[in-house]
């Protein structure tokens, strides 16, 4: 059963997703014919391409390696946990950002954040500037 789609670009982006699909192309194999650099950022920023002894081991013991993955351990973190890793001292998250994933811009703008829902709208604003 097929859902009626109102929207016209909606529609285009469905038939185009099933007639890759019937063709063996992937999203990503699609886009990055589109756009170079967007595989290699999702590789960067979704999947994570750091060496194991740089992932970010939280309090809790969650191991992160991208900054999608800090974005959904935020969701679900509790705030004792989240205020162990960021003090007025002190944040863990922008020190990660910026040493083990290279991203200097990044880190500041994390560091400025004083609450998990802010650090999430910054990573978040942060991704989809960089993976469109």
């Amino acid at each position: 059963m097929r859902m009626k789609l109102k929207s016209r670009r909606i529609k285009h982006t469905v038939k185009a997703v099933r007639r890759d699909i019937r063709r063996g192309r992937s999203a990503l194999q699609r886009a990055a014919a589109v756009k170079p650099d967007f595989v290699e950022n999702v590789r960067k920023y979704v999947l994570g391409t750091i060496p194991s002894e740089q992932y970010f081991i939280t309090v809790d013991g969650r191991s992160l390696r991208s900054i999608y993955e800090l974005v959904d351990a935020l969701a679900s973190m509790s705030d004792e946990s989240f205020f162990h890793h960021v003090t007025e001292e002190r944040n863990d998250f922008s020190t990660w950002i910026t040493e083990s994933l290279q991203e200097p811009a990044l880190g500041d703008a994390v560091r400025k954040c004083s609450t998990r829902v802010e650090t999430q709208i910054a990573l978040l604003k942060f991704l989809t500037a960089r993976i469109r």
